[in-house]
């Protein structure tokens, strides 16, 4: 663009100027965008509208010819100055100059954007300027609003927490997963979950967490249930994102700091841990992720500056694993994974068919149920029905009790027919001579 705009601006003292200038650039992609620019409009899903339309308004109507040729990039890894074309010589110092401007500026804090020479119209949504298709940032941008409101309403987040998340991330994360684990997620955030607490208030059961017995189950708590099994679940899941962290290139010192956090499950601050590290640029990590919380931390949410320590440190790096943004919404997903496996256990606890709560409570009254026909023995049965005392129940302990189920139905069954055989059979005394 800004070769055009040299040409454009060349033609603007000689508006009588006639042959042709030739463009060179390294991108094909950009030659062939550029050399077959639509006559009038750019389409608004087109990567880089912003360049292509001030292009196409401001030197759609050059005196001269314009002729691109593609340039082979980086001649200069394998060949001497003296040995380039003209074209590659330019190409290679314009590729420098790019460069020692982009290592000059911190990763951090790179320089605002601002509309380009003699582009009239430009819009900006958060600070951002829109370079393709605003309709998708503009909406995502108003539904941010109506989202902080609606968290502030419902004390999920403060204005002050919300603002420290790094939403974009977080949506482009969610947008990547099943619709079905997106619907837990909000369930887990909103405290609308099927916990003990909230199912208490429909069926009147015991609101109390079923693995530890001493807290009412929230959904926070099924995060932060002190239950032995849970600890240790919870703990081999941190193992395993610690290791996914080292196989991504994780800048140490972050990645220490994340891991921590995570198993101090609570008792420690994200500050605290950036101190240990005797590194002052964790310092404002400190500050936003607690300010945010450990279990929205484990939701997903995480304060922006994860994105932007692990940027500035790719940024030194020759070849990073991934890049910092897909490292990011690879982070959350690991997050809301080890969230979502707390749940798993929860679920195993009480709906396990034999072992589970639920099921422990239908075999406490199974037994009773057991024990009193046991207690009545025969009475009451037929002769063919009496060996049914004599079948083997097994241990109630280690079935789902369906056996004993059908035992009683049965026994039940038997006492019922021999009361209505004996009800319904003619009596002795009026029985013919």
């Amino acid at each position: 663009m800004a070769i055009h705009l040299i040409l454009k601006a060349v033609n603007q003292i000689d508006q009588q100027l006639e042959g042709s200038a030739k463009i060179v650039s390294d991108c094909l992609g950009a030659l062939g965008r550029v050399s077959k620019l639509p006559p009038h409009r750019i389409p608004s899903r087109c990567k880089h509208s912003d360049i292509l339309k001030n292009i196409l308004v401001n030197c759609n109507d050059l005196s001269f010819e314009r002729v691109y040729e593609h340039v082979d990039a980086h001649q200069d890894d394998d060949k001497e100055w003296d040995q380039l074309t003209r074209e590659a010589q330019l190409n290679c110092a314009c590729d420098s100059g790019a460069k020692r401007v982009i290592h000059g500026c911190a990763a951090d804090e790179l320089p605002r954007q601002r509309p380009f020479p003699l582009e009239s119209i430009c819009v900006f949504v958060e600070g951002e300027k829109m370079t393709s298709d605003t309709g998708s940032h503009i909406r995502f941008a108003a539904q941010l609003q109506l989202a902080k409101q609606f968290y502030n309403r419902h004390g999920v987040l403060t204005t002050r927490q919300f603002n420290q998340v790094d939403w974009l991330s977080v949506y482009t994360t969610l947008h990547g997963l099943p619709r079905l684990f997106r619907v837990w997620a909000c369930k887990q955030v909103m405290n609308i979950a099927p916990t003990n607490q909230n199912l208490a208030r429909r069926d009147g059961r015991c609101a109390t967490c079923p693995s530890c017995g001493m807290h009412a189950e929230t959904t926070e708590h099924v995060l932060t249930c002190p239950e032995e099994g849970r600890v240790k679940a919870f703990l081999a899941a941190v193992d395993t994102l610690e290791e996914w962290l080292e196989s991504v290139d994780t800048d140490p010192v972050l990645q220490y700091c994340i891991v921590e956090y995570l198993r101090g499950r609570r008792a420690v601050s994200m500050m605290d841990i950036a101190r240990e590290t005797y590194a002052p640029r964790l310092a404002r990590l400190g500050q936003s992720q607690d300010e945010i919380g450990w279990t929205r931390f484990l939701e997903g949410m995480v304060s922006k500056e994860l994105l932007r320590l692990q940027t500035s440190y790719i940024a030194k790096r020759r070849r990073p694993v991934l890049t910092a943004h897909r490292w990011i919404v690879g982070l959350i997903t690991r997050l809301l994974e080890i969230a979502h496996g707390q749940w798993i256990y929860r679920n195993f606890v009480v709906h396990d068919s034999i072992a589970g709560t639920l099921a422990t409570q239908a075999k406490e009254v199974l037994q009773a149920e057991l024990e009193t026909q046991l207690e009545l023995g025969a009475d009451g049965l037929l002769e063919e029905d009496k060996y049914l005392l004599e079948v083997n129940l097994g241990n109630l302990e280690e079935s789902n009790g369906d056996t004993q189920a059908y035992w009683l139905l049965a026994i039940r069954t038997a006492r019922e027919a021999a009361s209505i055989r004996r009800s319904t059979a003619p009596s002795a005394a009026h029985e013919p001579p």
